[in-house]
């Protein structure tokens, strides 16, 4: 698996200019096949496609535990394709839900599928902005996936915790992300226990990937419900609260500030959400 790539850029500092090699992170399609037809394709940093896409299934709604998938199988780095194939009993459950997705998507995705196949400097821009919209639809999640599954208690109640360990959190974030460490470029997503232990971390060079992957990690290791806190090294937007409360998450604590609509809909949920201030502190919404 390559994560990065060596460019040949100009460095250029006060009268001073010189050649030098980058590394940069890589983002390539990954087209996603849900019984046998095309479901989405994502623009991602190659790794952990099965926990990507397991994630993205599990917070869509299309699957509630392991045993609603038949199989799970990412090919290799040449075709770029995963195949998720569901239980007869759960694509029967779903069957609504994916053709009102699908209703949506597909129109465009053997379109850009064959753009970025064929992807060239000239249709860069054009290529950019219909993935862009074509992903930013798939992570749209239904009010009623999201009541429809049922949270285990996680005991809240008398929770405490010191400010001085949640920003010791944060700032442990960076010691973890390796892709990061690399190419400068990446987002991370972790999720924690109600002790503050970690259970995993992820990273890509999409924030909605780095979440959905250490989702579906959490998710495939059968952790989901001990997850209670994340820390996204992004901002947060109102999608990704969404995601944290598929997953049963209590507490979203971010590096930036989260949108307006993100706040409103961590109220709604009853979801803690907070960032980082620059004195060292937190604001909490």
């Amino acid at each position: 698996m390559t994560i990065s790539k060596k460019k040949k850029i100009l460095h250029i500092k006060n009268d001073c200019s010189k050649n030098i090699l980058m590394d940069l992170i890589i983002e390539e399609p990954l087209n996603v096949y849900i019984q046998g037809e095309q479901h989405s394709v994502i623009m991602r940093t190659p790794g952990d496609e099965n926990e990507l896409i397991a994630g993205l299934c599990f917070v869509e709604g299309l699957v509630d535990s392991l045993s609603d998938f038949k199989y799970l199988n990412f090919y290799d780095e040449k075709t770029n394709t995963v195949n998720v194939w569901l239980s007869k009993k759960r694509y029967e459950y779903v069957t609504s839900l994916l053709k009102s997705k699908n209703a949506v998507k597909q129109s465009n995705s053997n379109i850009i599928s064959e753009q970025i196949t064929d992807f060239n400097q000239s249709n860069s821009n054009i290529i950019s902005e219909q993935v862009g919209a074509f992903y930013q639809s798939s992570n749209i999640i239904s009010e009623q996936i999201i009541h429809d599954f049922k949270i285990k208690s996680k005991n809240e109640n008398n929770w405490k915790i010191k400010l001085d360990d949640l920003i010791a959190l944060v700032n442990q974030l960076e010691k973890y992300q390796n892709i990061r460490k690399i190419t400068k470029a990446s987002h991370a997503a972790a999720i924690y226990d109600i002790k503050l232990e970690l259970i995993d971390i992820k990273e890509d060079v999409k924030r909605h990937n780095a979440f959905d992957k250490v989702i579906g990690s959490v998710f495939m290791s059968e952790k989901i419900n001990k997850a209670y806190l994340t820390i996204l090294s992004s901002r947060v937007s109102y999608d990704l609260v969404q995601k944290a409360c598929r997953a049963g998450i209590s507490f979203i604590l971010s590096i930036s500030r989260p949108t307006s609509l993100a706040v409103e809909f961590a109220k709604k949920y009853n979801i803690t959400l907070a960032c980082l201030s620059k004195d060292n502190g937190l604001f909490l919404f």
